[in-house]
């Protein structure tokens, strides 16, 4: 399958021609892209600026790619603790942090599901709260 960049919450088949033309003619290229030999990067956006050597363990995109969801287990203090965050990518030159929170524990597992409307999304966690 093509990666086509069709706006959330809209069937192709309801797009224009030239529209839809336009995202195939993209899809084609960015996957071409991907299966080249030396593929290009077209561009770096680092979104934690951590000196502490912190780093994402676990990334999930909401469909549409306008939003990534980020989380990095930490130590603190001899304790576990997972922070997370919410990022706007609707601007990839001006990426920013929308939310975050930091809860105890270490996350194992999550799932993150996006509203058909598009307005909210639910995060389940699954945390372990003991040390390893």
């Amino acid at each position: 399958p093509l990666p086509l960049d069709v706006p959330y919450n809209t069937s192709p088949s309801t797009l224009p021609g030239d529209e839809l033309q336009w995202l195939a003619i993209k899809a084609i290229r960015l996957d071409a892209n991907w299966r080249a030999k030396n593929t290009r990067v077209r561009g770096l956006c680092p979104l934690i600026d951590d000196k502490s050597g912190q780093y994402v363990d676990q990334m999930q995109f909401l469909p549409g790619g306008k939003w990534l969801w980020t989380a990095q287990r930490t130590l603190k203090r001899e304790s576990w603790y997972t922070r997370m965050g919410l990022w706007s990518l609707e601007d990839v030159s001006n990426s920013h942090r929308v939310w975050s929170t930091e809860i105890s524990g270490i996350y194992r597992s999550c799932t993150l599901v996006q509203s058909s409307e598009g307005d909210f999304a639910t995060l389940v966690v699954g945390v372990c709260d003991h040390r390893e």
